[in-house]
């Protein structure tokens, strides 16, 4: 390859940000495979070659991708990372820098992020580098975490269109990391969210687990965005009455579709929702082996219970056994209340409580031209997880 001419990555860029930049499933089928690609050389207690993007190639079904032969073992320098990584004041938290630069005669002012530095200067603490480098690679350090970083810069420069080998673009995403939407207002939410974990300088605040930011991009349609107040227009600007209302505003917008339907009453069936009725039923060969006690539905004993406010043991009634879904849904929705419950204490809200629905209703419209099913929850009941 000449020297001179770009890397495939800056050529793949380039033609999708002259093409309008690239959509949701866009920079999903072009970094999932790369991502799930390293995630197999770590498996195999390797690193990938992630040093920069001259080892990166694209494939010809148009994602992103290394030769496997470029996988080396990590390296390590952990005293220097730790070293580099030690607080600045243990009363007070610096979450970002920035220098103004006024100039009198010209009437000038110039604002440059802190966070942005050079290898050539010397890492003095952690820092974002140009060229699509992270400074643990600077100081010898490359780990599976690293990898993470490198995936997310990445990621960044591919859903935001921007090329991180300018120094001035790199500003743009630091500046904007936190509330990226300012760079690309069409970027999905999930996508966001999954940036700004992965591209954390502090490595004790990273994303640790590539398995489950692989599995978030995969299923972001299934997921509910998280409620970022930065994102509601005019906010920042608002007094307290006036922020009141945009939040009902935004929270009454989240409930309802763009078509103004109520998604209680349209209810749809997500990787967010588990069917306890449905993973209750057992395979069997003849289906009048089942007993009424066994399936989770309202009989004398579980309404009793329920209506009580006692602990259900679900172990009791699902099938784990025939059905393996069952374990990752409950933990996926374990995981989001935790995070609620970490969120709103933070905020000083009140906790989303999670939902029993205890009755879905089916209409179906049959005197319309085209027949049509709702399917809306009933007899809801606030339950802990």
């Amino acid at each position: 390859m000449n020297e001179m001419s770009p890397p495939p990555f800056l050529k793949f860029l380039e033609t999708g940000v002259t093409k309008g930049c690239f959509e949701t499933d866009d920079v999903l089928i072009a970094l999932l495979p790369l991502m799930k690609q390293v995630l197999a050389a770590h498996e195999a207690g390797l690193v990938a070659p992630l040093n920069g993007i001259q080892d990166l190639v694209v494939a010809e079904q148009g994602h992103l991708m290394f030769v496997p032969a470029k996988v080396s073992s990590p390296e390590k320098n952990a005293a220097k990372v730790e070293a580099l990584q030690s607080p600045v004041s243990h009363a007070v938290e610096v979450v970002a820098e920035s220098r103004r630069t006024a100039d009198i005669d010209e009437s000038s002012l110039r604002v440059s992020d802190l966070g942005v530095g050079s290898a050539d200067s010397g890492i003095t603490k952690p820092v974002f580098l140009p060229n699509y480098r992270s400074w643990e690679q600077a100081i010898g350090h490359h780990d599976e975490l690293t990898d993470i970083f490198s995936l997310g810069m990445l990621l960044a420069s591919v859903a935001c269109g921007l090329d991180f080998t300018d120094v001035g673009e790199l500003e743009i995403f630091t500046v904007n990391r936190s509330n990226l939407f300012g760079v690309n207002r069409r970027l999905n939410p999930v996508i966001a969210s999954v940036i700004a974990q992965m591209t954390e300088l502090n490595r004790h605040k990273r994303a640790p687990d590539l398995a489950q930011m692989i599995s978030r991009l995969e299923n972001y349609r299934e997921q509910a965005p998280d409620l970022d107040l930065n994102r509601i227009e005019g906010f920042k600007e608002s007094g307290l009455t006036g922020r009141r209302r945009l939040i009902q505003s935004h929270l009454r917008d989240r409930l309802f579709e763009i078509s103004r339907r109520n998604r209680l009453i349209y209810f749809k069936p997500t990787l967010q929702v588990l069917n306890l009725t449905v993973a209750s039923v057992p395979l069997l060969l003849d289906y009048r082996n089942i007993r009424l006690e066994q399936l989770f539905v309202w009989h004398r004993e579980l309404a009793s219970t329920i209506s009580q406010g006692a602990p259900v043991s679900l172990g009791k009634y699902l099938r784990f056994e025939d059905a393996p879904y069952i374990p990752g849904v409950l933990d996926k929705i374990i995981s989001e209340a935790r995070r609620d419950i970490l969120h709103c204490c933070s905020c000083q809200w009140n906790s989303r409580k999670r939902r029993v629905c205890g009755t879905i209703m089916s209409w179906i419209r049959r005197q319309a031209k085209r027949r049509s099913t709702r399917h809306c929850g009933i007899i809801l009941r606030n339950c802990t997880t």
